[in-house]
């Protein structure tokens, strides 16, 4: 039997009517039919109960796999109103949040949002209802019972069965994300601080051979800002001579993995300058060159010295 609080399967009731039709209309004849008429007619009322019942089963199955999928999805969901109120929620964003489903039905989501955040996720959630297409944010998320967490949202405004305009929301914890996008913030920092201040001249490049990092010992020697060398390649910078020298260096590191060590002269505004540098391939964690490295001293002094 079906729950009185389930709605019958698209396309039941229409088989229903045929065959309450079939049987109103065979009423007034049933005394003139056959035994074999009469068992022709309900067999065909059994194949249509049996195509009855086949639709209500595929119909239950299919809602069970929807419930599970969006229940027992590796994020969280949520529909919101206009008003911000939660109006569905899946068990992973409950999870997430730490608060049962049905506490959370009805509740304002901004109460779960951290204080820093607040101003920003109203303009985001305007912006959802305003603007077509799918919109992303990242903010703060905080528990009742204590905690917080940084969650990515996506969402997107729909009009729901009702008619009425909802926000469909995905939260994904992009906590760990945030950590290591913090350390490798922290990281990057300690290491322009350190090879900002060496009195040696310290270039990174690309494979293309465009600058991707000088420190201040560059500037000062060619007197000059990073500006005037980042992106660009020692085409740019020195003359014909130069260039294939520093270039001809760029492939014999690159063929064969290892570092090299020169000693050469450049010309500088007051006169030629010695220079002893090292060229050494950057690798990635596969050990893939993905940069070369330079760290030059000038030796000039010391080997007028001598």
């Amino acid at each position: 039997m079906m729950p009185q609080d389930r709605k019958p399967p698209s396309g039941t009731t229409e088989l229903r009517e045929k065959a309450e039709a079939l049987l109103r209309s065979k009423a007034q004849e049933l005394q003139e039919f056959s035994l074999d008429e009469i068992n022709d007619l309900v067999q065909e009322l059994r194949i249509q109960n049996e195509a009855l019942h086949l639709s209500q089963t595929s119909l239950e199955e299919a809602n069970k796999k929807y419930s599970d999928f969006y229940d027992f999805a590796p994020v969280g969901f949520l529909t919101l109103d206009e008003a911000g109120l939660i109006r569905e929620v899946n068990l992973t964003a409950a999870s997430q949040l730490g608060i049962g489903r049905r506490h959370l039905i009805d509740k304002p989501f901004r109460f779960f949002i951290a204080g820093e955040d607040q101003r920003p996720f109203l303009l985001f959630i305007n912006r959802v209802f305003q603007d077509p297409g799918p919109q992303s944010a990242e903010i703060k998320l905080q528990r009742p019972e204590g905690g917080s967490f940084f969650a990515r949202l996506d969402s997107i405004a729909v009009i729901d069965a009702s008619g009425a305009r909802v926000c469909r929301t995905s939260v994904t914890d992009i906590s760990d994300l945030k950590q290591t996008e913090e350390k490798l913030q922290a990281s990057e920092r300690l290491f322009a601080s350190f090879v900002g201040h060496l009195p040696s001249v310290a270039i990174i490049r690309d494979l293309e051979g465009r600058f991707l990092f000088v420190n201040e010992a560059l500037e000062k020697t060619f007197h000059n800002t990073r500006e005037d060398w980042l992106g660009k390649t020692v085409d740019d910078l020195y003359p014909p001579e130069v260039i294939e020298k520093f270039k001809a260096q760029d492939r014999l590191v690159l063929e064969t993995g290892k570092p090299l060590r020169a000693l050469d002269t450049l010309r500088h505004p007051d006169g030629l300058h010695h220079w002893t540098y090292y060229v050494f391939p950057i690798v990635d964690q596969e050990g893939k060159t993905v940069m070369i490295g330079t760290n030059a001293i000038d030796v000039t002094e010391p080997m007028a010295v001598k």
